[in-house]
């Protein structure tokens, strides 16, 4: 990208006003080179306000900083690499903030969740807090995870007398909560929760 400059021979005066900050010489610095590197940051990016952003940073620094230029060509590549590296640095930079976000999304959705799920697990005991005495040791052995025949071993009741017990909450149950599907899903997710 070729920049119309200082011709060569103004060059040495140029850099001495720049490198003793006049404010004329750093007018003619902008002039000279803020839109192409404004294109140049653009093309790097996906926000021309960003871009615009960033190649003001670049100029702000040069006039704040003590940084000596003894050549035009030197001082086209700084800019160019300085802008550049801005570029690279808000490419890192929302990939953080992006990453980060996700994080606080993630950790909103599992705090919801929870005291989604919480709030179910209280329902639930709850109403199986209404059961009669023996169903209530069936179905809080059976949301435990235990089989028909653990439970039958462990209360000295018959197989048959569990599956009766454990028929007859289940449907006490649905009846009362009517989250049929979220009961279920209940149900399981406590079963095969490791011991």
């Amino acid at each position: 990208m070729s920049v119309p400059f200082i011709p060569i021979t103004e060059e040495k005066d140029f850099l001495l006003r720049l490198n003793t900050k006049s404010e004329e010489a750093f007018h003619e610095l902008f002039r000279q080179f803020y839109s192409y590197l404004v294109i140049f940051a653009e093309r790097r990016l996906d926000n021309p306000k960003v871009a615009e952003d960033i190649v003001q940073e670049v100029f702000i620094e040069i006039w704040q900083n003590q940084k000596q230029y003894y050549s035009l060509s030197g001082l086209k590549a700084y800019l160019y690499e300085a802008v550049f590296n801005r570029c690279i640095n808000y490419w890192k930079h929302r990939s953080v903030e992006n990453k980060y976000l996700q994080q606080i999304s993630y950790e909103k959705q599992q705090t919801a969740f929870s005291s989604f799920q919480e709030e179910v697990y209280r329902e639930l005991y709850m109403t199986i807090g209404k059961l009669p005495p023996r169903a209530q040791e069936v179905i809080l052995l059976y949301v435990d995870g235990k089989s028909n025949e653990e439970i039958a071993r462990h209360l000295g009741l018959s197989i048959e007398t569990i599956k009766s017990h454990k028929k007859n909450a289940i449907r006490f149950l649905k009846n009362h909560l009517g989250h049929l599907n979220l009961l279920i899903i209940i149900l399981y997710m406590k079963r095969t929760e490791p011991h």
